[in-house]
């Protein structure tokens, strides 16, 4: 992988542009048991404004959730979202709470986080930027679309808002859900995070939807109410997390 993005990057922000999101794709090569080890990877970097300029969104700096989701949209591309998972990493060039690897089972295939402050002040940054870099072969080794009956049987909604550390990563808290209720969980999604007044500065409130479904019957409260105590109850002994 070539390294001028970073210089390019310093010759952007001196032309004072407010918003700045540079890629490049290439090869990359590290050392391996014997010979270098050569693979495809994606590299950027991001800072300025999270959104272009207009009246109808509130300005505000790009923040690690940001460029989390555009890495989420290219993790997409794998047909197996769930295969990959974001987890804290301690590496001397990023921020040590704005950063994570990003695992694919057992395996890292990228690094995203903001710049160790050292680092940017070194490289005369003066807002808080964000880098990622990410292995292109995981997002194309998949399997085979399998066609799958439509269930015959309604879904069921819940939603519940957790308070939890904010050092807990989303995806830990994701796994332990999906974990305590199992097959009847047909999706989940993050639909709101607050942090702020009313709430102890670590943590923050997390409001996440459970969609729940049987292939064979339709769900009942009663099944709801219990898969949803399930998941409370895990979540409130791994994680020590509170209902809101």
């Amino acid at each position: 992988m070539r390294h001028e993005t970073e210089f390019d990057g310093l010759a952007v922000a001196a032309r004072q542009q407010p918003r700045i999101r540079l890629f490049e794709i290439g090869r990359s090569y590290s050392a391996g048991g014997g010979e270098p080890v050569e693979a495809p990877r994606i590299a950027g970097v991001v800072c300025g404004g999270a959104h272009p300029e207009h009246w109808s969104q509130p300005r505000r700096a790009v923040e690690f959730h940001d460029v989390k989701g555009d890495i989420e949209q290219l993790i997409a591309l794998s047909g197996e979202p769930a295969a990959f998972r974001f987890a804290p990493i301690d590496v001397a060039y990023l921020h040590p709470g704005r950063s994570a690897e990003i695992l694919r089972g057992a395996m890292r295939v990228g690094v995203i986080g903001a710049l160790h402050p050292r680092l940017a002040r070194a490289l005369d940054f003066d807002r808080e930027t964000f880098v990622f870099e990410l292995d292109l072969d995981p997002l194309v080794a998949r399997e085979v679309p399998k066609a799958a009956a439509v269930s015959r049987y309604p879904s069921v909604r819940r939603d519940i808002a957790v308070v939890v550390d904010r050092r807990v990563p989303y995806a830990a808290l994701e796994a332990a859900v999906r974990a305590a209720i199992g097959a009847p969980l047909a999706g989940l999604a993050l639909f709101d995070q607050f942090v702020g007044e009313g709430l102890p500065s670590d943590a923050r409130s997390l409001a996440i939807g459970l969609i729940l479904q049987d292939d064979s019957r339709t769900l009942t409260d009663e099944d709801a109410d219990s898969a949803v105590a399930s998941a409370i109850e895990r979540l409130v002994g791994e994680f020590g997390a509170t209902l809101r």
